[in-house]
């Protein structure tokens, strides 16, 4: 009977393991994709390119505003 609840698990985990590599795979994808557009945009460094404008617009909107 343990052997069994064993095996059961194990299984359970190697397809659960599957689906994250799956779903790991697929955000990867997604994010090289919008990384190759950004930098087809302009962003010379795609993502982390984007990162630092929207981090230096919040800086402007921050000191505009006085807080």
């Amino acid at each position: 009977m343990e052997k069994r609840i064993v095996t059961s698990t194990k299984q359970r985990l190697l397809r659960k393991l599957a689906r994250l590599e799956t779903v790991n795979d697929q955000l990867e994808a997604e994010l090289t994709h919008v990384n190759m557009l950004l930098q087809s945009l302009g962003f010379d460094e795609g993502l982390a390119s984007l990162k630092l404008a929207a981090h230096e617009l919040i800086e402007e909107q921050i000191l505009d505003l006085g807080y």
